[in-house]
């Protein structure tokens, strides 16, 4: 007799000519049998596929790196920043059927390094140093380019504006700004402590103050500019990679290897922005190169019919504070400035750094400068960056020392962004074998201010 809930099934048989029934019953499963059942088949089924994604992306690998290994570039370019991709993009311009690879230790686009953001600038006046020759010509044919890139551009990548200098008159800051906008008379404009209250009654100036107004600052969207530098070199057949060298072996062909490929090529451009230093150790160079931790906040600003304000750069507390208006977040006030020296390994957690010191110090200048314009004393953003410094704020544009097929175009000094189209137009020319247009022996990776 079958238990309730059991089928019971008979079957005849025959043995020695008798005829014998065997029986048995089949229990039904339960609920919780089923669900363990459908439970186990599902995660068999999940470990064959990640099992077999395992296989696919080995397989992929291998031939990859048989690929990569069989194939030799003619130009790598590693660092994809705003040099980088600027030079690539020229390289494949000026030679459409050469190979120019473009790497990357992060998946491009990317919002890390000296690039990130939406806003940069661009001045003719220079309050960091006494400006040279080739680095006056170098940021006139920026401007120029910059321009003309403008017009051609499928979406808008600048905005003309107006830069404001303030600071004690006699102070070097203002001296050397002064110095610089000598040579365009026609952009240079005065400002005494009167003029400037009455013009600009937003913001609160210092009763020693005097201002120097630039009149041919461009602010430049970061973010398009880069992501259509990169579109046009992938439409004329660049090649992009994400991978992070971890060894460079120098020779007639060049050897980059990471942990699953190796790279050949023929020339190597290095633009690495801030992880420069270990790169540059790897090519047996001996260059010291000082990392600040940047950081920009946003503020709300009260609704105004009048013109908000230019940019703003001052010397205060030994740091240079710009400022300027953006619609990134809605009407509001950009403000930051170049703080601590942080190390490569900072670099890490750039994304994440949260520096209460920094952020109480571009506050307090919030609400002395701006408290007329803003809304609240805090801001309600705040972004990491990052700049790259020389010893002599002078960028590092040359050949290796060693390796004629090495180029580097590293430690910018804070020009790197503004000056990008004439830095990518002299990397082009030295790895094609043209001269450059400027002198660049200033530039030299052996110079000794480079460790002075």
């Amino acid at each position: 007799m079958a238990k309730e809930g059991a089928s019971e099934y008979c079957f005849k048989t025959y043995q020695g000519g008798n005829e014998l029934y065997e029986c048995f019953i089949n229990d039904k499963l339960s609920t919780v049998e089923i669900i363990v059942i459908v439970v186990v088949s599902t995660i068999l089924l999940l470990l064959l596929g990640c099992l077999v994604r395992q296989l696919n992306k080995k397989n992929t690998s291998i031939n990859e790196k048989n690929e990569n290994r069989s194939e030799i570039y003619d130009v790598i370019v590693v660092g994809g920043g705003i040099i980088g991709r600027s030079t690539a993009l020229r390289l494949k311009e000026t030679n459409t059927k050469d190979n120019i690879v473009l790497i990357d230790q992060f998946t491009m686009p990317k919002s890390r390094g000296s690039s990130k953001g939406r806003s940069k600038g661009i001045q003719r006046a220079n309050w960091n140093k006494i400006e040279t020759c080739s680095m006056k010509n170098m940021k006139d044919d920026s401007i120029s380019e910059w321009e003309r890139l403008s017009r051609s551009c499928s979406k808008p990548i600048l905005t003309k504006s107006n830069a404001l200098f303030i600071g004690a008159a006699e102070s070097a800051f203002m001296k050397n700004t002064l110095t610089s906008l000598n040579k365009y008379p026609e952009n240079k404009k005065m400002k005494c402590i009167e003029m400037l209250q009455q013009e600009y009654p937003k913001i609160n100036f210092s009763d020693n103050c005097a201002g120097i107004l630039d009149e041919s600052e461009l602010c430049l969207d970061a973010e398009e500019i880069l992501k259509q530098k990169l579109e046009t070199f992938l439409e004329l057949g660049g090649i992009k990679r994400t991978a992070k060298i971890i060894k460079v072996i120098p020779g007639a062909t060049i050897s980059l290897q990471t942990d699953y490929f190796e790279y050949r090529t023929k020339q190597l451009v290095v633009a690495t922005g801030p992880w420069s230093s270990s790169f540059l150790d790897e090519l047996g160079l001996d260059i010291k190169l000082t990392k600040k931790h940047a950081m920009e906040g946003y503020w709300k600003i009260k609704p105004c019919p009048e013109t908000v304000c230019p940019s703003v750069f001052e010397y205060k507390d030994k740091s240079i504070f710009w400022t300027n208006y953006t619609t990134e977040y809605g009407p509001s006030l950009k403000l930051g400035f170049a703080g601590k020296e942080i190390s490569e390994e900072d670099l890490k957690n750039v994304e994440t750094m949260h520096d209460k010191e920094m952020v109480d110090s571009m506050a307090k200048y919030a609400k002395t400068k701006f408290s007329r314009l803003i809304t609240d004393d805090e801001p309600f953003l705040v972004q990491n960056c990052m700049y790259t410094f020389t010893k002599d704020r002078k960028p590092i544009i040359g050949r290796h020392p060693e390796w004629a097929n090495i180029f580097l175009a590293v430690g910018m000094s804070g020009t790197g962004f503004g000056y990008s189209p004439a830095i990518s137009n002299i990397v082009c020319d030295l790895v094609v074998g043209n001269k450059p247009k400027y002198d660049i022996s200033e530039f030299n990776p052996t110079r000794s201010s480079l460790k002075t």
